[in-house]
């Protein structure tokens, strides 16, 4: 391996590498903490040094990336204190450098060359010069946008001719080049003014405008999509980005739907104390102090919310947040509340509802709410009672599914288990009934939540709320995920080969890079869409009556998912995960390294980025299948679909306590990872003893959620 000869300053400049300047920073960094060892220092600058020559034989690196290898040796060698300390230099001395830029004059003119592009028509005839103040008032006429967004939108259109390198334009080039910016602001109703996509106006806005739940099916509708999808990859990605999830190294969720959500978690009071905010009109809380009411109007905006995710949406410790609501009522009344609900939110798609059981205690001791949505003078702790009763009446009467048409269109029931869930008798009861409703009908998914503060979201992606201040109102307990990237391991080990570990590894920090990139890409169109009044998204985020809206767009976490980890360490080792500690050691590392990329990412970007095991079998699916065709003399090693997330093979042959420790230490690194805990047809273990083994689960693993059920025949 040859040294790093230069690395490439933030403003461009080559300077020589300089292995004791690093050195010098750790020295300090360790110096602040109470360090006071000079050759540790020079021996971790020296595997720095190290980690550069393997990473950059052909490139030269970046200051920015020299110092983030700096935070990984420091913070994987196990001095935590220094890499802190390191880090907080790096900020302030990024905050100094944002300070002066700020302070510099302004650089007078414009990014692009003002040269004149020449505008074709129709039949290749020159006509005249591209006028930005002849197309702002085009569109102030045809599309009807205000003078200064005219204007805007103009100016953007003619950098982005310049930008490209042209000369001439055809006049359908320049239409679609208007279509890609007002699309990329979110203004469909100026398209459909101006009549320049495609297909219909109808179709694309009922993708980007959705107004019910329903499945998109018709060909209108799916070419609308197919539209989207690839102005998306044409125009709101960064190239490499595209391609990579056009080869199969990465999934980008939702680009046939670009201003939509990954996935929304709701709170009930949010609903009860602000209403619905795209229903016209004043909203009074006592309107719907009866369940019955609340219940309609909960239906209306979940049905409303809906459409404008991809992914899923789930309605937060409901069961607890309804308890106020209806204390003091009987077991029967109860059933008929719960069957109501599940009657009001059935054929709603990717629709959870989230059940808490015996939640944390800071969650516990907030003043719960009244039927009008006012603060009562008792906690929710009063009203556990009724909770319980309420969760053990939906695990009934969904069991049952009595009048409620098909079991599959009615919402999924989680049970989220809080700090000493299992030593409540009452709380056992529940979980029994959960237990019997797995065994005898369909899985169930148990959430194990060990913190003080409450974890919220779907089954695919949960979210830790990080603020104790906002269970002062448990009408914020909201969260939104705005998007989500999915890394193919398997990929990265068939392109760095069998037993090239260092290969891989920075084939995965590679795709990591790709995926955060792509993450913010995407971020900036939801942000837009939020931001934009009448936009696709300011029905979530618009506030009535001095309220906030009912989704905070712009603290949206963001997900990057990774599956297949047990055919990558395969493929590279020869053994699969639950082969030897060897097999397993070298998944914890490199999801690891996918934590350090993801939280860096966040110290630099400001993006909320966590790590989840992406679990969707069409998607193991159809990435195993591009892998096949991509690598055809591997046919007979890659499988018909890859293992979903950081799991073990479905039929491994260990038994259900190594699957729970080993996949419970794999899911470490992880926010969002699933155990699935299925039963073969000829076991029939009684309740308590299921109840025993997620005893031990609690204590003795780190498993963050299982699916409970038995294993299809």
């Amino acid at each position: 391996m040859k040294p790093v000869p230069r690395v490439r300053k933030r403003d461009g400049e080559l300077v020589e590498f300089d292995e004791s300047k690093i050195a010098d920073a750790i020295y300090k960094a360790a110096l602040s903490v109470g360090g006071e060892d000079r050759f540790i220092a020079e021996e971790l600058a020296g595997v720095v040094s190290l980690f550069l020559e393997k990473s950059f034989q052909d490139f030269i690196p970046t200051i920015e990336y020299v110092q983030d290898m700096v935070e990984k040796v420091l913070i994987e060698t196990g001095h935590a204190g220094t890499a802190k300390s390191y880090i907080l230099y790096r900020e302030e001395r990024a905050r100094i450098r944002g300070a002066e830029a700020r302070t510099r004059p302004p650089v007078q003119g414009r990014l692009f060359d003002p040269g004149p592009v020449v505008v074709l028509d129709a039949a290749g005839e020159r006509v005249s010069p591209l006028s930005e103040r002849v197309l702002a008032r085009q569109l102030v006429a045809e599309a009807r946008l205000s003078p200064k967004t005219a204007d805007e939108v103009a100016g953007a259109v003619g950098d982005r001719a310049r930008l490209l390198g042209l000369e001439t334009v055809s006049a359908t080039l320049l239409a679609r080049l208007v279509d890609g910016e007002l699309i990329s602001r979110g203004l469909l109703k100026a398209i459909g003014n101006r009549g320049g996509v495609l297909v219909s106006r109808q179709s694309v806005e009922a993708s980007l405008y959705p107004k019910t739940h329903a499945r998109r099916g018709t060909p209108a509708e799916r070419v609308a999509e197919r539209v989207l999808r690839q102005y998306a990859l044409e125009e709101q990605l960064p190239p490499s980005c595209a391609e990579a999830h056009l080869d199969g190294r990465l999934r980008i969720a939702g680009l046939g739907r670009p201003t939509a959500l990954f996935s929304a978690t709701l709170s009930a009071d949010a609903i009860r104390t602000r209403g619905i905010p795209w229903l016209k009109g004043r909203f009074r809380p006592e309107a719907v102090a009866d369940p019955r009411r609340f219940v309609a109007l909960l239906g209306r905006a979940v049905r409303g919310i809906a459409p404008h995710v991809t992914d899923g949406l789930s309605l937060c410790r409901l069961n607890m947040l309804l308890a106020p609501l209806l204390a003091g009522r009987s077991k029967v009344d109860l059933r008929e509340e719960a069957w109501h609900l599940l009657s009001e939110m059935a054929g709603v798609p990717g629709l959870e509802i989230d059940l808490g059981l015996a939640p944390p205690p800071i969650f516990a001791s907030r003043m719960a709410r009244g039927p009008d949505g006012q603060s009562l003078k008792e906690t929710y702790a009063r009203f556990t009672g009724t909770s319980l009763q309420l969760a053990s009446a939906f695990l009934e009467v969904r069991g049952t599914a009595a009048g409620l048409g098909p079991r599959s269109e009615l919402p999924r029931l989680t049970l989220t288990l809080g700090p000493d869930a299992l030593d409540q008798d009452e709380v056992l009861a529940v979980v029994s009934r959960a237990i019997g409703e797995a065994l005898s009908r369909e899985p169930v998914m148990v959430v194990m939540d060990r913190e003080d503060l409450p974890i919220l979201g779907t089954s695919r992606t949960r979210v830790r709320l990080e603020d104790a201040s906002r269970l002062t109102d448990t009408a914020n307990l909201s969260v939104a995920v705005g998007g989500r990237v999915v890394i193919n391991l398997p990929r990265a080990a068939y392109l760095a080969g069998p037993g090239h570990i260092g290969d891989f590894m920075r084939e995965v920090e590679a795709l990591a890079d790709l995926g955060l990139k792509a993450l913010a890409a995407r971020s900036r169109v939801i942000l837009r869409a939020a931001a934009a009044p009448d936009g696709p998204l300011s029905p979530l985020t618009e506030g009535r009556g001095g309220h906030p809206g009912l989704l905070d767009i712009g603290g949206a976490a963001w997900s990057l998912a990774v599956l297949g980890l047990n055919e990558a360490i395969g493929y590279l080792t020869g053994e699969e995960l639950h082969e030897s500690d060897e097999a397993t050691r070298l998944g914890v590392k490199t999801l690891g390294l996918l934590r350090l990329a993801t939280s860096g990412f966040h110290r630099r970007e400001g993006l909320s980025v966590g790590l989840d095991a992406e679990d969707d079998p069409e998607l193991c699916r159809v990435l195993a299948d591009l892998d096949q065709a991509e690598y055809p003399k591997l046919t007979d090693q890659i499988p018909s679909a890859y293992t979903p997330g950081v799991a073990l093979r479905a039929d491994a042959p260990v038994d259900l306590a190594v699957r729970l420790e080993t996949e419970g230490r794999l899911g470490i690194p992880l926010r969002t990872a699933t155990v699935r805990c299925f039963l073969g047809e000829d076991e029939h273990p009684a309740p308590e003893t299921i109840i025993a083994l997620m005893g031990k689960t609690w204590r003795n693993t780190r498993v963050k959620q299982m699916l409970l059920g038995r294993r299809e025949s």
